[in-house]
């Protein structure tokens, strides 16, 4: 983790072996918060960031907490500067290190919303109890 100045260094919550939790590809993980997408619609989301962002995504999925929070989990593999401010305009689309790091801005993810995305996209990490993927 990068430290700058005076700053401590500090752990997200769900720390990745992947940097900044990216995939072991290197894509980079995005979140959309409070939008959900169904796969027939899945499409038409990839077009419509190819034509306004010039970016490939891959759709993970909609993930739905026990709060009733959904979020849509998608992949960003090209483009990503682009991509990175075009997002802006787009309220909750959000780095998935930002969205699930209070330190960031974002808010603490229970068990339930957030081991079911970490087990879709492979990941391995520390800190989670249950049903997480782990190459050790």
């Amino acid at each position: 983790m990068l430290r700058l100045g005076n700053q401590v260094e500090e752990k997200a919550l769900w720390y990745s072996e992947e940097p900044d939790w990216n995939t072991p590809e290197g894509n980079i993980i995005a979140v959309w918060d409070g939008c959900k997408i169904k796969e027939e619609e899945y499409k038409d989301f990839i077009s419509f960031v190819k034509e306004e962002a010039n970016a490939i995504v891959e759709p993970v999925g909609t993930f739905e907490s026990e709060d009733g929070i959904t979020v849509f989990v998608f992949l960003v593999k090209t483009n990503v500067p682009q991509f990175s401010i075009w997002r802006f305009r787009l309220p909750g689309m959000r780095w998935w290190f930002d969205a699930f790091w209070e330190t960031n801005g974002g808010r603490v993810a229970k068990d339930s919303e957030i081991l079911p995305i970490i087990n879709k996209l492979g990941l391995t990490i520390s800190g989670a109890k249950n049903n997480v993927h782990d190459e050790n």
